[in-house]
Formats: C-alpha cells, sequence, structure tokens
C-alpha cells in the first residue's frame, strides 16, 4: 500500500546537523517506509507484516500505534523487514519504523487492526476431573511464573488451587492449608475466595469466605503458591460470609476487606505498616449502616468520581434492593440520598459488576439478578437511571456472575454472564452500552454456574473464560478460538 505522506522523527543529533547544513537523504540514515502489506489483520496481534522503503538500518524498531512490535528481522538490508504485530484495539494505526539513531518515519493509518470474530470451545477435558460444588474464583498469578492460575472455592470439600502451565493446561496443587474445622464432620461451608497482595510483599494472598458460622480465613503466599494460614491476624467477628472484595476505602495505601454478610456487612481496615513489622485488620466500627437484607456480594467503585470508593451492596433476596453507600473518604459510609439508585431494583440480585459500559467515562453498573438482568447508567454525577430496556437482552434466567472486558477487542468493554441453570450468555457491546446477544459463540451447555473468570489462559493474546459450576458438575475452561478466516497467532 502507498502511502501519501511522509512524518518524520528526527533524532536531536541529526537535527543539529540539519541545521548545520547537512540535510538528511534517505542514505544519510532516513528511514522511509513505501508499502505496508498485508494492510490489516487481527486485534490480537501475531500476525507477519513485510514493510517496503529505504534507510531501514540494523536494530530499527516497528511500532503499531506507537505499540513496539515483539519481533523485527531485516529480510533485505537497509529496504525491507518484518514486524510481528502487538495485541492492540481494533481500527487504523500508525506504522512507524525507527532507527537506533532516532529518526524515524510515520506511514498514518498504514495498517488496520480487525476485531475479533468471537468463537469460544470447550477445553474442558485440559483440566483436572474431579468435579465439586464450586462456587466463586479467583484469577491470579499464584506461583509467580507469568501466567494465570485459578483459586476456586467449594462448598463443604476442599478449596482448590489450580496451576496454569502457560499453555492453557492445568493441574491442581495442594498448597492451601487443611481447612477442615475440627468440630465439624465436613469441610468448611466456602462460598467465595479472593486474591490479593495483602502484606505488599510482592505475591498474592488469599481470602476465603466461609459460611455456616465458621470462620474466614487468610492464607499467605510465599510467592511459589505455597500457603500459610494466617487467620488469626482477623477480628473475631461473627461469620456468614456471602462475599469478599478488596480495596483501599481509607485512603492509606493498602488493601482493606469488605465482606458481604446477612444483616451486618463488615469492613476490615489493614494496619499494614511495613516500617515497624506491623500486619493484621481490625473491623472499622460502624463503616456500613445495618443492611436488613441478605447482601451476597459487595462491589468497591467510585461513583462520583471524587477520588474514593463507594460501595454498592447486591442484595439477594425477593423484594430485597441493591443498595448504593457514599465513602466520606476515611471508609466510612453512609446511604445514598433516595433517587441516586433505581428504587425498583432488581429483585434477588446476586452481583453488581461496575464498567464503563457506556464509554462516557463513568462507571456503570451492570446487576445480575434471578429475573431479568438490569444495567444502571450513570449520569457522571453517581446518579444512575436505569437503561434496562434499550440496553440488555430479554432474559429471565438466574444470573450469579459477570465478567466485564472487551471480548473482541473492539475497544469497548462486553460481558459474560454465568447462569444457574442455564445456558451462559455472551454479550457483545455496540460501545453505547447497547449489548447484543451472541451465546450463540458460546458452547451449547445447560450449566449450574456461580461464577466465572476472564482471562488470557493460554497466551495467545485473547481473553478466555472459567466458569465455576455447583450441583457437582464439572468446572469449563473455554478458549477463544482464531476468528473464523485468520491464520497466524
Amino acid at each position: 500500500m502507498l502511502r501519501t505522506h511522509h512524518q518524520r522523527l528526527v533524532h536531536a543529533a541529526l537535527a543539529a546537523a540539519a541545521l548545520g547544513g547537512c540535510m538528511g537523504s534517505v542514505d544519510d540514515g532516513f528511514p522511509s517506509i513505501v508499502s505496508v502489506e498485508p494492510a490489516a489483520g487481527s486485534a490480537r496481534g501475531g500476525a507477519l507484516v513485510t514493510i517496503s522503503g529505504t534507510g531501514f538500518a540494523d536494530g530499527a524498531r516497528v511500532l503499531f500505534g506507537g505499540i513496539p512490535a515483539p519481533e523485527v528481522t531485516q529480510v533485505s538490508p537497509g529496504t525491507v523487514i518484518t514486524a510481528t504485530t502487538p495485541p492492540g484495539v481494533a481500527g487504523p494505526v500508525d506504522v512507524t519504523v525507527e532507527t537506533p539513531a532516532g529518526a524515524a518515519d510515520v506511514a498514518p493509518g498504514a495498517y488496520e487492526l480487525l476485531p475479533l470474530d468471537v468463537a469460544y470451545t470447550d477445553y474442558t477435558a485440559l483440566f483436572p476431573t474431579d468435579a465439586a460444588d464450586s462456587r466463586g474464583t479467583a484469577l491470579a498469578d499464584l506461583d509467580g511464573d507469568g501466567d494465570l492460575d485459578l483459586a476456586v472455592s467449594v462448598r463443604n470439600a476442599p478449596n482448590r488451587l489450580l496451576l496454569n502451565d502457560g499453555a492453557g493446561n492445568f493441574s491442581a496443587f495442594d498448597g492451601l492449608p487443611e481447612n477442615a474445622d475440627p468440630l465439624a464432620p465436613v469441610a468448611e461451608d466456602t462460598l467465595d475466595i479472593g486474591a490479593a497482595d495483602l502484606d505488599q510483599d510482592g505475591d498474592v494472598d488469599l481470602y476465603v469466605a466461609n459460611y455456616s458460622d465458621q470462620p474466614d480465613r487468610l492464607y499467605l503466599n510465599d510467592g511459589a503458591a505455597t500457603f500459610t494460614d494466617a487467620s488469626d491476624l482477623l477480628p473475631s467477628i461473627p461469620s456468614a460470609t456471602h462475599g469478599v472484595a478488596f480495596a483501599d476505602v481509607d485512603g492509606d495505601g493498602d488493601l482493606d476487606v469488605l465482606l458481604a454478610e446477612n444483616g451486618v456487612n463488615h469492613v476490615l481496615r489493614n494496619l499494614l505498616d511495613a516500617d515497624y513489622g506491623v500486619f493484621g485488620f481490625e473491623e472499622i466500627a460502624g463503616a456500613l449502616p445495618p443492611d436488613p437484607d441478605n447482601t451476597v456480594a459487595l462491589t468497591p467503585v467510585d461513583v462520583e468520581g471524587d477520588g474514593d470508593l463507594d460501595l454498592v451492596a447486591a442484595n439477594h433476596q425477593d423484594g430485597e434492593t441493591v443498595r448504593l453507600y457514599l465513602n466520606d473518604g476515611s471508609g466510612l459510609f453512609t446511604a445514598a440520598p433516595d433517587g441516586q439508585i433505581p428504587v425498583a431494583a432488581a429483585a434477588g440480585a446476586r452481583e453488581v459488576v461496575a464498567a464503563d459500559l457506556t464509554g462516557d467515562g463513568a462507571p456503570d453498573l451492570l446487576v445480575l439478578t434471578v429475573e431479568q438482568d438490569r444495567l444502571y447508567v450513570n449520569d457522571g454525577m453517581g446518579f444512575f437511571f436505569d437503561d434496562t430496556i434499550r440496553a440488555m437482552p430479554y432474559d429471565m434466567v438466574y444470573s450469579s456472575a459477570a465478567a466485564v472486558f472487551d471480548a473482541d477487542r473492539d475497544g469497548d468493554l462486553d460481558a459474560v454472564i454465568a447462569n444457574n441453570g442455564a445456558s451462559n450468555r455472551l454479550y457483545l457491546n455496540d460501545g453505547t452500552g447497547l449489548l447484543r446477544d451472541y451465546t450463540v459463540r458460546l458452547p451449547d451447555e445447560l450449566a449450574h454456574s456461580m461464577d466465572v473468570a476472564a482471562g488470557d489462559f493460554d497466551g495467545d493474546g485473547d481473553t478466555d473464560l472459567f466458569f465455576a459450576n455447583d450441583q457437582g458438575e464439572q468446572d469449563a475452561l473455554y478458549l477463544l478460538d482464531a476468528p473464523w478466516g485468520e491464520t497466524g497467532s
């Protein structure tokens, strides 16, 4: 593809030489791009592109939309180079060739990144085969090898660590301390599990949320996915924990713990002080107003853009409402004024996911319910209106959780929804928050999915899916296929 014009970026030393009367030419080290072939490829990256021109010095870099190509090869010295495209967002991007001396030529919009044509394939066979009553999942690099592993909470059975080999092959790993209650005949009733670096030592720790009046657990990581029980660092509080989340709600630079409970939710302040070797947690008394409802999840999000994190409570029983609590900046919350969030909130909410689905820079709320899921759109000042009729597919099923990410790499956020007793759902966003049903691109399986995690499990530059399944069903792994007709990557 021939360019219409060139933009040259010149290193200071070359510019000084030009000012001295030595006007550079192509032969003097200024690269000049003549063609880029092919002119388009997948936004997942990995395509091989040939760039022809002159002045391509040894060691030249190639950038696509400002992102360096991971591999560059001189094919014909000075005139032809090949470059592998990095992952990016769909749309035209500039192609830049930059010499080691700093001289560069830009071909504006010379390469187009194409959205992924999303289609998932069931790779559950790659998983360990033992099924269980899985409820929650935490996605993190648990063993420090650079890929994404999984921690899965299981009801009345040992929780599970699944370590990834980097290619999407998972193996069970017994790195958790024995969590059986010595006073009970069964393992603990774990409903959720969360992963975060709570002690700021550079690895990911685990918080295990237990129900049935069993104490929660804190497991500290040694960096290799072997965990030590540090539950004695937690305060002694009544426990019927449905869900756990982490956020710096008091603005002191470390992660606090948010616990969704029956009746009284809890905020545990992190007491970390590395200078004095202090680490532990204390409850912030009265942090949240008493909630008469059965809260199953707390979602931290700055709804007003004032720099602190507020909380949205998903309440589960029929007739209970989604509640919004506003942070004063110190970790103390008050109920939002009437009208700030829709009063006719969905009955039986299971989770609220905060994400900018409308592309206006303000976080919206995707409310997962036991009936019709809802979309509450933020007006930019923290007030929400119900845009479900316009934006959401009709779907009267029991939704448990959702993962929000850019599935097709077109620059907006899409959603995958885990359903209990129905097919899971894939919704692609048109950029305005209008979610269109692409569930046919998921494997057609009826499941009792309680949670979903999205991440690049096989290292190919796109986003794969893990579903935690209840009622003795095998957990599921879906890998994103290459778009139809796409080669490479």
